[in-house]
């Protein structure tokens, strides 16, 4: 049992025991040296001194190996202690990161309590129809869908889906919708088809229909978007397309006849280069071949003037535009015979359109795309009935993008185009249509008007009409408006006046003294305006410099 002991309670009980032996041995002795009465005093002192000390040891060693006992416990203590303080500070962590925990989830709950509100309220206002069924009976229905079907919620409840669809569908969309309702347990199924419904007033409406149980498998959620209107534009799009392409066939004939003089002016040019080299032969051939090129450059000039002609025919005429707008100057000096620049003015209903063009390049080139865009914007207003001026950009901006193949071709012209549309009722009409009003959008040109004494400058938008321009497929063209119940002055203009070049150190004409230019002579009569203006220009240019670029600009008083 000894043996099984730690080894420092093995030395305490082997101490206890030979001290015992040694205090046992000294009473013998003091017992012996009592009988025998020698020296029995010192002996007895002695012994009693040496078990005291004996005692006083085991007392020792008690106490120590007490203290010991006592040290261990308090470090086991103080080590407990130590772990308690960490698993307590562990702990206070981990209810710190329960209540982070417990206020992300009352934040997130907040979000998606917000999100759904958002989300019912995006769904009730949606511009786009959006309805739930099963298949047979429409469960669901937001107001936008009410409305474009032309029934109250009620009977879309109550009647069967099939009911609301065109005889024309109504076989092919039920076959498809019974396909459904026997495999919406078992695959996502999707329906994607334009067509035609019969609405609350008995008439038939066009829809974009998309049906898809994708989110939900025991029911379909759709969506509906009247798309009448543009099956009608399209319509009216294609009739256009076909007229366009017979313009196009009659143009390609123009540029073939066009190829042709070319090709002939190519041979004469070879032929001026051989009678070059014959000069040193004989003046007298030189003679013959100058009365050559001069007969020859009298025929080209007089091309470019019978197509100056042509040109000239297609834009509106003083006594057309008197017709149209009361008060008003036109500045038009093109660099060349024939112009890149270009107007076009029309009243369409109680509207009056103004148009200015400034073609890519100027000559030949800009006239041939002045002849296309001048027919193109007269198909646009007086065939396609468009009158709002961000529109017609649009229209335009796709016509030429067709006409010239572009994206396909290596042709990247187009035209930088401003336009004004402005209603011109009678007075007794105001009353009924409120107060006139003129609408501007452009494509880099700009408008300037002048109300009360204060000149607004608007800018065109950054979007080019021609070239192919990915990125710009996407913009749209912006609409500015201005109420006409006040007299109104406004000017449409070309980057030719501005760009010219003078005598004075900066430069060019520049933007903002044209603009100063017609505000501070915008009380003058108009053709006055225009006597200004010209004397201006042309003594901006001076002897020291030419005309760089066609110049166009147009005002008028409202």
């Amino acid at each position: 049992m000894i043996l099984n002991l730690d080894k420092p309670i093995r030395r305490l009980i082997f101490a206890y025991m030979v001290s015992i032996i040694v205090i046992m041995f000294l009473l013998v002795i003091q017992q012996v040296a009592q009988y025998y009465a020698f020296y029995s005093q010192p002996i007895s002192f002695i012994t009693s001194l040496l078990i005291g000390l004996i005692l006083v040891l085991q007392a020792v060693m008690l106490i120590n190996r007490a203290v010991m006992r006592v040290d261990r416990y308090v470090a086991q203590l103080s080590q407990a202690n130590e772990e308690f303080k960490k698993s307590l500070a562990h702990q206070q962590i981990l209810e710190k990161e329960l209540r982070h925990k417990a206020q992300e989830l009352s934040s997130i709950n907040e979000v998606l309590q917000v999100g759904e509100e958002r989300f019912r309220k995006l769904i009730e206002y949606n511009t786009v129809g959006i309805f739930i069924h099963d298949g047979q009976h429409i469960v669901y229905a937001n107001p936008e869908c009410a409305r474009i079907l032309g029934y109250d919620m009620f009977t879309l409840f109550k009647s069967p889906m099939l009911n609301i669809i065109h005889p024309d569908f109504k076989d092919e969309i039920g076959k498809k919708l019974t396909q459904m309702r026997m495999l919406k347990m078992k695959k996502t199924i999707s329906l994607r088809a334009d067509i035609q419904v019969i609405n609350a007033a008995g008439e038939a409406r066009w829809i974009d229909l998309t049906t898809s149980n994708e989110y939900e498998k025991s029911s379909f959620i759709a969506t509906i978007s009247d798309i009448t209107e543009r099956k009608r534009a399209n319509e009216q799009l294609q009739k256009a397309s076909e007229t366009i392409e017979r313009r196009n066939e009659q143009l390609n004939k123009v540029l073939t006849e066009f190829k042709k003089q070319q090709e002939a002016l190519m041979k004469q040019a070879e032929s001026l280069k051989l009678a070059n080299d014959e000069i040193s032969i004989s003046q007298t051939e030189l003679e013959k071949k100058n009365k050559i090129i001069e007969k020859k450059n009298e025929d080209i000039t007089a091309s470019i003037n019978y197509a100056k002609r042509i040109q000239q025919a297609i834009l509106p005429t003083s006594q057309e535009i008197n017709a149209i707008l009361n008060d008003y100057f036109i500045l038009y000096k093109p660099l060349d015979i024939v112009s890149g620049d270009f107007y076009w003015v029309t009243r369409k209903h109680y509207k009056v359109i103004v148009v200015i063009a400034d073609c890519t390049g100027h000559g030949i080139p800009g006239a041939f795309m002045s002849l296309i865009g001048n027919d193109l914007i007269n198909e646009i207003v007086n065939t396609r009935n468009i009158t709002s001026p961000e529109l017609i950009l649009e229209e335009l901006r796709r016509d030429i993008h067709r006409v010239l193949r572009q994206g396909t071709t290596l042709v990247q012209d187009g035209m930088d185009i401003a336009i004004c549309t402005i209603d011109q009722f009678p007075p007794d009409y105001q009353e009924l249509l409120g107060t006139p009003k003129l609408e501007f959008a452009g494509a880099s040109n700009p408008l300037v008007i002048i109300q009360n004494e204060e000149l607004t400058y608007v800018r065109g938008d950054n979007i080019p009409i021609g070239g192919y321009h990915p990125k710009n497929s996407e913009k749209r063209f912006t609409k500015h408006t201005f109420d006409l119940d006040t007299p109104t002055s406004f000017y449409l203009f070309t980057d030719g006046y501005q760009d010219q070049f003078g005598v004075e150190e900066n430069g060019k004409f520049g933007a903002r003294r044209l603009r100063e230019m017609l505000f501070a002579i915008h009380n003058e009569p108009m053709m006055r305006q225009k006597e200004i203006l010209e004397g201006n220009i042309d003594n901006w240019l001076v002897d020291a410099h030419r005309q760089i670029d066609d110049i166009l600009v147009l005002g008028a008083k409202l």
